[in-house]
């Protein structure tokens, strides 16, 4: 028998969002924690191994005022009833139900403004603080533990992994208060909570699930008799995974954005095009967003550029030109271009590579020394991060929603695609799949629905823009590109001859919405703790897949596991609705909410906790 000790351990931490009450016509939510077991399997065969889940958070209440704030409103573009233009405004919580419309141009300040509390906080603002001057936070070794971190409030100073301490989180004696805790909330009152996990050592298995859930109907004005509404009935919720960690769940209008730049010396005097690439008619129709052939934009600095990347909320696309070594960004709104100039320092060689991820991290590659980079595009500057171990030669890399980088080497001998799970801890790539011949002619790689799709690649000896599925590399419908070259109505083929492809967004995915107006479709709070807590929820780690959280099975062959190392984000948004009246007041409802985590290896996914 092998001395091989295999890694067998599971840890659940159930963490919480609990006691929702109402007090007048209003709600109060707060928490209780369960933590939870460790099972270990020893001697020769099996030993415990480490699979450790830290959690953090930052919660959004639209009344902040109830806990010493100042109203999050003021010298605000914001309004309750719908704009004749909504393009400039998100709608919060939900943006497919809003209450409120945020002019985008507010949207942080706003939110900033209705942070109530968060872990870490190390100055005791309510928003959370992930780095300032004397503190830097490291997840697996910061991260909360469950019910502890719940205790561990800011006493005065910065610097240390904190939860905030103010009205909402401490009661009149300065004891620690449940996680959410909402007093006196009235309908049109809303809120947010978004959860961070950090799996630490291994990938893992993780599942949503609630436990204790306890409704009250209180003292209403009116008899019980003619009054059966309850407040878990009348709360309407919304649960999505938060690709960029921003605290909102994907917009309606978070649609497809694709990107791509080419050189043609007949058609813009060798000066890189960038056009837009719509997919919607069958083919890959341009459109010229960058009018290369004005020489003022650019003066001849962008005309080897073979490297470019949106921004994860798509206002700009960030250029790179391999031969002047110019960093440019055009300004999707403004529809402007803005040379930074040239990078400082060492450049690396060979950067044809270059997207951002979902933090809102740029990163490059070289296919000449094989290595990553993180780029500051003001500055602008490079920055070694490490090698990827194999050979790019050419090509592009993306990332997904989830944080996932994905590579594409030219390499005949390579596989084509390649992942790197976290390229922030370990910057080693790994095989996915190869696509035969085409890999070669590969110059640009873009993943659809808002990094939440398959891939697409541009192919320079077809001429074409190219599926390719990002779980296994097969490849899939393919779309002819065209141009309107002469500006007269008419598409043209488009000879593509090199370049680089990015996508304009990168949006989370709602997983769970009510919806009373839809027959069979969860409505409320109620529903959704109901399904929580009667069978914890598998959560998928790879959302290219078409799992269905809330009715596939744990060991789904589309459910995928979550990296280790990596900063996960589940949001959850409430509200209770303007037109609810006295038949809740005086309503209560409570609840546990939180993870569960078995590791991925000699796991298929099954549930098997208590």
């Amino acid at each position: 028998m092998s001395d091989r000790q295999i890694d067998i351990t599971r840890r659940k931490i159930l963490g919480a969002l609990g006691a929702v009450g109402a007090a007048g016509a209003g709600a109060g939510m707060g928490t209780s924690a369960l933590f939870g077991d460790t099972e270990l399997f020893e001697q020769n065969t099996l030993a415990a191994g480490e699979l450790d889940l830290k959690v953090d958070w930052e919660e959004h209440y639209s009344y902040p005022q109830l806990y010493g704030f100042s109203d999050p409103t003021d010298g605000l573009d914001i309004t309750r009833s719908e704009p004749e233009d909504t393009s400039d405004y998100v709608g919060l919580p939900d943006p497919d139900d809003p209450v409120v419309w945020v002019h985008e141009d507010d949207l942080g300040a706003y939110m900033s403004n209705t942070a109530i509390e968060a872990f870490p906080d190390p100055d005791n603002d309510g928003e959370q603080e992930v780095e300032t001057g004397s503190f830097t936070y490291e997840p697996c070794n910061d991260g909360a533990d469950l019910p502890s971190g719940l205790e561990s409030l800011h006493s005065g100073g910065s610097g240390n992994p904190v939860r905030t301490n103010n009205d909402d989180t401490t009661d009149d004696a300065g004891n620690a208060e449940p996680l959410i805790k909402l007093e006196d909330v009235k309908p049109g009152d809303f809120g947010e909570f978004t959860f961070s996990f950090h799996l630490c050592d291994n990938p893992g298995y993780v599942w949503l699930q609630a436990a204790n859930f306890n409704e009250d109907g209180g003292a209403n004005p009116e008899s019980e008799g003619a009054n059966e509404a309850n407040l878990a009935e009348n709360i309407r919720t919304v649960w999505w995974y938060d690709a960029r960690g921003d605290n909102i769940p994907p917009r309606t209008d978070c649609e497809e954005k694709l990107y791509l730049t080419d050189t043609d010396s007949d058609y813009n005097n060798n000066q890189t095009v960038l056009f837009e690439v719509d997919l919607s008619g069958g083919t890959a129709e341009l459109t010229e967003l960058l009018p290369a052939k004005d020489s003022t934009i650019n003066n001849g600095n962008f005309d080897e550029t073979d490297a470019i990347a949106a921004t994860p909320n798509g206002n700009e696309v960030v250029l790179f030109d391999k031969e002047s070594e110019h960093i440019g960004v055009y300004d999707v709104g403004n529809e402007s271009f803005t040379d930074n100039g040239a990078t400082s320092g060492t450049v690396p060689g060979g950067v044809v590579l270059a997207g951002y991820s979902p933090s809102g991290t740029l990163w490059a590659a070289s296919q000449d020394d094989n290595k990553l980079y993180t780029v500051d595009p003001n500055t602008p500057s490079f920055t070694e991060e490490g090698d990827t171990g194999i050979n790019l030669s050419g090509a592009d890399l993306a990332f997904a929603s989830d944080g996932t980088m994905y590579l594409w080497s030219g390499d005949p001998t390579a596989n084509g695609l390649y992942e790197v799970v976290d390229p922030a801890s370990d910057t080693t790539a790994v095989a996915v799949g190869s696509v035969g011949d085409k890999d070669t002619n590969v110059t640009g790689m873009a993943i659809r629905s808002g990094g939440n799709g398959n891939i697409v690649v541009s192919n320079k000896q077809d001429d074409e823009i190219r599926v390719v599925d990002r779980t296994n590399g097969n490849l899939g419908a393919s779309f002819p590109t065209e141009f309107d070259e002469d500006d007269d109505g008419t598409l043209e083929s488009w000879d593509l001859t090199s370049g680089d492809m990015t996508a304009g967004i990168l949006c989370g995915e709602v997983f769970r919405r009510g919806n009373p107006e839809i027959e069979g479709s969860p409505e409320n709070l109620k529903d959704d703790i109901t399904a929580l807590e009667s069978s914890p929820v598998p959560l998928d780690g790879n959302r290219a897949t078409g799992f269905d959280e809330f009715s596939g099975s744990g060991d789904d062959a589309d459910r995928e596991c979550f990296p280790a190392g990596v900063t996960h984000y589940i949001g959850f948004g409430w509200w209770l609705p303007a037109d609810v009246g006295n038949e809740v007041q005086g309503d209560s409802v409570s609840f546990d909410l939180g993870f569960y985590t078995e590791q991925c290896e000699n796991n298929d996914g099954s549930y098997s906790g208590p």
